[in-house]
């Protein structure tokens, strides 16, 4: 792989997954926070691939939305089941 996540060697070097994110047919959240890895920039060739997809950005958090802004998360994510 690397020496971390955002420097890849190797055979996964050149691998993508936005191609595989047009097979996405069923409704999907996407969630990301300020403070990660996972960059708008890094997520976007994601959501203009999966056709029913919902993308929600949380200001104080990492990757970790569940447990830094865990009211927040519960009520996006409870709210996007009801509304599937």
């Amino acid at each position: 792989m690397g020496p971390n996540e955002f420097h890849v060697v190797g055979r996964r070097e050149h691998w993508d997954a936005t191609e595989a994110a047009k097979k996405i047919e069923v409704p999907t959240l996407v969630t990301n926070g300020t403070k990660e890895g996972a960059t708008d920039a890094a997520i976007k060739p994601y959501l203009d691939h999966i056709k029913d997809v919902k993308w929600v950005k949380f200001h104080y958090s990492t990757h970790m939305q569940l447990f830094e802004e865990r009211e927040r998360y519960l009520d996006v994510v409870g709210k996007w089941l009801k509304a599937e």
